[in-house]
């Protein structure tokens, strides 16, 4: 997760680059992506603590988030080049990874 992190930070970083309108679409996919991101921590979380088919729900509902966000960073790469659009990829790339984590922890 401190990868996913340093993601968001480094995708803010990029923000000031962008034109207003592609400043806006990018600012939105990141914070989405950060809830996303701290959505799915806390279902890992609760279903490291109570096992996945109490957290069943809470995991279900983290994965829609991550992939909701992955859309809407693709959606803002393609709308972004150089330096913000690979920071818009990294980011997007963690959240792949954490949805990844999220799936393999619905399955027994």
């Amino acid at each position: 997760l401190a990868t996913a992190r340093s993601a968001i930070d480094d995708a803010k970083a990029q923000l000031g680059s962008l034109d207003t309108t592609a400043r806006a679409t990018a600012q939105d996919a990141v914070d989405q992506a950060k809830a996303a991101l701290d959505q799915a921590k806390a279902a890992l979380d609760a279903a490291s603590a109570d096992g996945a088919g109490p957290a069943a729900d809470q995991l279900s509902a983290a994965q829609g988030a991550l992939d909701a966000a992955r859309k809407k960073l693709d959606a803002a790469a393609a709308s972004t080049d150089g330096a913000a659009r690979s920071a818009m990829d990294a980011l997007a790339a963690q959240v792949e990874a954490l949805r990844v984590e999220v799936e393999k922890a619905t399955t027994p």
